[in-house]
């Protein structure tokens, strides 16, 4: 009961009296997220099951492909976002660091 309370009432109770702000510019997002979670995952499903590969190298395949074809849908939907820039810069960031 609480995990469904999480994504939509304290959204709107934080937004509401916290922000004093209308939290569907929030949910709109959300949705967004969701309708992108949903074709990464049908499109994921759809290329691991034209797959024939068995056993643990299957299994390997499988994996690496799923992280690929998630990561390029992915990077195809969020690479003009601000988000998106910020994360870039802050693991820039952190490899330059690393090289020092």
């Amino acid at each position: 009961a609480r995990a469904l309370t999480v994504v939509w009432f304290d959204p709107y109770l934080i937004y509401k009296y916290e922000f004093k702000k209308n939290p569907i510019k929030f949910y709109g997002q959300l949705l967004k997220y969701l309708m992108i979670f949903s074709v990464t995952l049908i499109l994921t499903y759809l290329v691991i099951c034209k797959l024939a590969f068995t056993g643990i190298f299957g299994f390997i395949a499988k994996g690496i492909i799923c992280t690929i074809v998630c990561n390029v849908i992915f990077i195809l939907f969020f690479f003009k976002t601000q988000e998106f820039k910020d994360v870039k810069e802050k693991i820039v960031f952190i490899l330059k660091k690393v090289e020092r």
